[in-house]
């Protein structure tokens, strides 16, 4: 059995320019589908496949976007970072106040629900049917985090998909400033949330290149390059393992399958609406 050389330079593989294209990327900020910097981002995967003469495109499609800018929450006179979610109602910048609740257990009615972890589409559910105004999620750690809070799949494709949009605003907060927020449980001290958000439908682009094989079947690989912020490791190193996958082999002899290399838009703010557009 022979096995795998333990250095890449070994397969031909390059660290360094692994890294540039991490660090090029990474330098635009987040990488909203239809921004500039997506346009800049799609420019630099395309002049990598350029220069190593690979075969490819960009596609250019209409995705439902949803996407927070502003967040903070207001508690006994502080103001709270918070982080917020895509595909979730907005507050304007007044923001919403209310006294808090918990999630689990209370009445909700009028009040901002309190519950740990993520601010998923299924805590949102469950605060909106109960009659809150809005949802802060508690962090297990200091760090905040962005996720989607729509229920979909892809973009919307009629009204009714678009109806089951959470409705209320939702967002994280640090497990330090959600220990703050707990002790006012139940006390009636107004908590004022600020979540300006944006859903609507932008013209995102989808580079895809294909390196032919002897036979007709194709592998699909894909990592998609729209991030929240800088997006060094999700999704960007995949991005350039990709780009690095693609000059190797099409420096290299023919494969047997062909290899199709597509680097996906909206999966973050679009619920995969890159590559189930793609997959349709």
């Amino acid at each position: 059995m022979t096995s795998l050389p333990r250095d890449p330079a070994a397969c031909g593989i390059q660290p360094a320019r692994l890294h540039g294209d991490v660090a090029r990327l990474a330098a635009l900020g987040r990488k909203l589908p239809g921004s500039p910097e997506e346009e800049a981002a799609c420019g630099i995967i395309t002049e990598a496949l350029r220069a190593a003469g690979v075969a490819h495109e960009v596609h250019q499609l209409d995705a439902f976007i949803g996407w927070p800018e502003r967040t903070e929450v207001t508690a006994a006179g502080r103001t709270i970072r918070a982080t917020g979610v895509g595909g979730g109602a907005g507050t304007g910048p007044a923001g919403i106040t209310a006294p808090l609740a918990a999630l689990d257990g209370g009445d909700l009615a009028g009040r901002l629900a309190l519950t740990d972890g993520l601010p998923r589409y299924d805590a949102c559910l469950r605060a909106m049917r109960a009659g809150a105004v809005g949802v802060i999620a508690v962090s297990s750690g200091a760090d905040r985090h962005y996720v989607q809070v729509s229920p979909l799949w892809g973009s919307p494709s009629s009204d009714a998909d678009l109806a089951l949009l959470p409705t209320i605003p939702a967002a994280q907060v640090s497990a330090e400033d959600g220990a703050a927020l707990r002790a006012l449980v139940g006390s009636g001290t107004p908590v004022t949330l600020v979540a300006e958000a944006r859903r609507e439908w932008r013209r995102a682009r989808m580079p895809v290149a294909d390196i032919p094989g002897e036979e007709a079947p194709f592998v699909l690989l894909g990592a998609h390059y729209c991030t929240w912020q800088d997006g060094a490791t999700d999704n960007l190193a995949g991005v350039a393992l990709l780009l690095e996958l693609a000059r190797l082999f099409a420096a290299g002899p023919r494969p047997r399958y062909g290899l199709r290399f597509a680097w996906w838009t909206g999966h973050e703010q679009g619920v995969y609406a890159g590559s189930s557009w793609y997959a349709d």
